[in-house]
Order: C-alpha cells, then structure tokens, then sequence
C-alpha cells in the first residue's frame, strides 16, 4: 500500500485514514478524534476568545484569524475526509487492482518510478519544512526572549514571556511558572499535532490526484506504444500506407486493443469524478481559506516592515501558505493536462487513413479526452496553476481593501 500511494506511510498515518486491506484501524480514528479534541480545547477555544477580547485592535485580531483559519481548515477536511472514509477506501481499492491488472513495460515502470519519486519528495519535504517553520514560530519568540535576559543578566519575568501563538485564556496562566509552562507545552503540542493532521490531509490529496494523472499519462503511453510498432512494422515507415494495407485480422486485433484502452479510459475517468466528488469541497476550504491567509498575511507584513525579526517570521508562514497552495494547483493541472494529453496521443495516430471501423474507435477516444477531467473547487472552478493566479490575483484585492480600511 505505500508504495500504491507513493509517499511515506507516517504521513499518511498522521491523517488518522491509513487504509490496511479494507478498514481503518478503530485505534487510528481514535488517535485523530483525541488529537483534534486536544487541539480545541488549548487552541480554537483560546484563538477565539483571544479575538474578543481584541476586537477593537485590528492588528492583534487579523493576526488571531489568520493562524485560527489553519486549525478551522483541517477540521474542515477532517469532517469531509470522515464523512467520505467508505468512499476514499473503495477508490484505493480500485485503483491500486487496475495498476496491478496492467502489463508493466520499461516506460510504464519508468513514469511510475519518477511519479513516485516526485510525490515522495515534495510531500515530505512539504510536510517537514511546514512543521519546521512552525515549530519555529511558536518557540522562537520564547527562546528569543530568554536569550536576551541572560545577556543582559536580567531576571526573567513571566508576565514578558510571550504566548506560543495569539490566544488568552480566561484565567490567569502567569501566577506560576509550573501554570505557564504546562499551558504553553499544552498549546504547542495541541498545535503541532494539528498541523501533523493537515499535513496528512494533504499528503493524502496530493498522492490520490497524481495518481489518477499517472493512469493518464499511462494510457497516453500505450496507444504512443502501439502506433510506434505500428510504425516500426512497416519497412518504409509509412504509416499511412501501412493503416490503408491492412488486413481483416489485423483490424480486428487492432480494435480490440483500441476497445480495452476505451474502456480503461473511462474507468480512469470514472476515477477523477470520485475522486472529484470526495475532494471538491475541501479544494473550495483551501482556497478561500488561503485566499484570507494570504491577504491577511500581508497586511500584517506591511505593519511589521520597521520590525524585521517579526517580519521574517511571518514571511516564512507566508512562504508556507505558498507552497501549499501551489501544491494543490499543480497537481490538479497534472491531473487535467494528463488527461487531456490522452487525446493528442490518440491524434498522432494517421487515423483519418484508418479503415472505417479503427477510425470510429480513434475518433471516441478524441473527442471524450475533450471534455475536462480534474478536481473543482465546488464545481466553481477547476483546480490548476490558473486558479492559483487568481486566487493570489483575490488577496491582493482583499489586502488593498483591508488595508484601506485599517489606515482610515
């Protein structure tokens, strides 16, 4: 199963979804619900009254939203990843008996290698570097500030000790240091686990979209594979004359070749819908969500220009808001230019001097690799570089406004 989905298990894991054989382990879910109860109780609730006790201070409070949108996202994709736990393992299933019921040539198994090597790499280096940033930003600030007081051989205070993220409790947590130092390792952990699971999510998405644009690219690959010994059986290498000399038992065996790759192609069809279906709404979750990050973000760094300390760590989370967002935008438009690159596949057939019946067989394959195969936002829109443009295009409209708003 790793190797099906092409990343590291722990990954996966992380999401609370690890699918073995076909069940999710009762102990996984389990670890997920405790991981994100956790997380509610020493973060969403504190971010939130965190917000109303700021409500007049524009700056502290956009600050609040934008790490409080990242816990809001991954209960969002929590909830649809549950909701949709029978559907994702019947999809895997699927998938993973289509690949073993093909025949594995060089090229195949090469496509296959760097697919997985692609994913691995970009999964988990993601993965690492999202965790590393944001371990950084919560300890930084301390470590920071503890630091200092012993150059300057000061004592320190606990009432200047900073707070992991933006948050307040509705109880005094400075009275003791032992009251300090649980909540504070409380919230980081609660928050890091959190992020663990969204990274997981992600890791999930990612794998299941490159996937579905692999068995493209493979059926691209066969019908290239057939009209080249097509081509390489012909001794003048033409292949006009070739598709126009043909003989009754060669048409046949060509159109049941053509016939099992049309039915491949609409099983692998079948595929992007699901998983369309499963992914949609998540897709619609990320990219508002990191439309309002990426807006909010930058508002903040504008204010933060005459400090750069905490402008070069919130350019790193503006980095990290990048880099995950270009990641679902690239692998849509793997999924959907994949597709689409089955029909010029099939176009580089001479197949307007096929005989009747492979021209009909040709020509379906053509037009149904027309119509648009990926992950939507909601039916909104496509997932794609496109999108990612526009989304970028969007924050900068917001922060325009938003700042606007601030400076009157």
């Amino acid at each position: 199963m790793e190797d099906f989905c092409g990343t590291s298990k722990k990954l996966l894991i992380w999401s609370g979804f690890w699918f073995e054989g076909s069940t999710v382990k009762s102990v996984q879910k389990f670890k997920c619900f405790m991981s994100f109860s956790l997380a509610f109780t020493f973060v969403m609730l504190p971010e939130l009254y965190f917000i109303y006790q700021e409500r007049n201070d524009m700056l502290k409070v956009s600050g609040c939203i934008s790490e409080a949108l990242t816990n809001l996202l991954t209960l969002t994709k929590m909830i649809i990843i549950y909701r949709n736990k029978d559907k994702l393992r019947t999809l895997f299933n699927d998938m993973r008996e289509t690949w073993q019921g093909m025949e594995i040539t060089d090229e195949i198994q090469r496509i296959k290698c760097a697919s997985m090597k692609r994913v691995d790499v970009l999964s988990r280096g993601f993965a690492y570097s999202y965790l590393s940033f944001a371990a950084n930003f919560m300890l930084n600030p301390l470590i920071t500030q503890i630091i200092a007081s012993y150059v300057e051989k000061q004592s320190i205070s606990l009432a200047e000790l900073p707070n992991p993220i933006k948050l307040s409790f509705p109880f005094e947590i400075r009275r003791k240091f032992i009251d300090f130092s649980t909540v504070y390792a409380g919230v980081f952990f609660a928050e890091m686990i959190t992020l663990a699971i969204l990274m997981g999510f992600d890791t999930l998405s990612i794998c299941l979209m490159n996937f579905c644009g692999d068995l493209f690219k493979i059926l691209s690959q066969c019908l290239r594979t057939i009209h080249t010994e097509l081509a390489s059986s012909n001794s003048d290498d033409d292949v006009v004359n070739s598709l126009q000399s043909w003989t009754e038992q060669k048409a046949q065996e060509m159109i049941r070749k053509l016939k099992e790759l049309i039915r491949r192609h609409n099983q692998f069809i079948s595929f992007s819908h699901r998983l369309e279906e499963i992914l949609n709404l998540m897709m619609l979750a990320q990219y508002m969500s990191s439309t309002f990050m990426f807006c909010i973000v930058g508002f903040q760094l504008t204010i933060l220009l005459k400090t750069p300390y905490d402008f070069s760590i919130l350019m790193t989370y503006c980095i990290c808001l990048y880099c995950q967002l270009f990641m679902f935008s690239w692998f849509g438009s793997y999924l959907t230019t994949s597709s689409h690159d089955v029909s010029l596949a099939a176009y580089e057939w001479e197949w307007f001097a096929a005989p009747n019946n492979i021209k009909k067989e040709i020509i379906l394959i053509i037009l149904r690799s027309h119509r648009p195969v990926g992950v939507t936002a909601a039916k909104f829109y496509y997932i794609s570089i496109e999108s990612f443009a526009k989304a970028l295009s969007s924050a900068v409209s917001y922060f325009t406004l938003l700042q606007t708003i601030y400076e009157e």
